[in-house]
């Protein structure tokens, strides 16, 4: 039997979800990190167009320096990593590149 089916629910209602951004960033142990990261669709979906993809997976990473990122692959049926397609990173971290209107 297989782990995942790609219809797996993620919805959330968006005020519920900004107050667990906020809670986040609240957060001593988060100052100084970054707040959120931007892939662009074109990147997200060649992951997902990629044959045996139902979801993907997002793994948190650290750059030179220290900087954190995260690095985006593609997951199958069995929930394995499809580390042997297109695998994704260069994120744009917010901050600097936030949304204007969510300070």
């Amino acid at each position: 039997m297989s782990m995942f089916s790609g219809k797996e629910p993620h919805d959330i209602d968006p005020e519920q979800a900004k107050g667990l951004i906020k809670a986040w960033r609240a957060d001593k142990a988060s100052n100084g990190k970054a707040h959120g990261h931007f892939f662009g669709r074109e990147a997200i979906e060649k992951l997902l167009a990629q044959e045996g993809c139902v979801g993907i997976r997002m793994y948190h990473a650290r750059r030179d320096k220290g900087h954190e990122t995260l690095v985006l692959v593609a997951a199958d049926t069995d929930g394995r990593d499809m580390w042997k397609g297109s695998v994704a990173e260069e994120a744009w971290p917010c901050p600097p590149y936030c949304d204007p209107d969510a300070r």
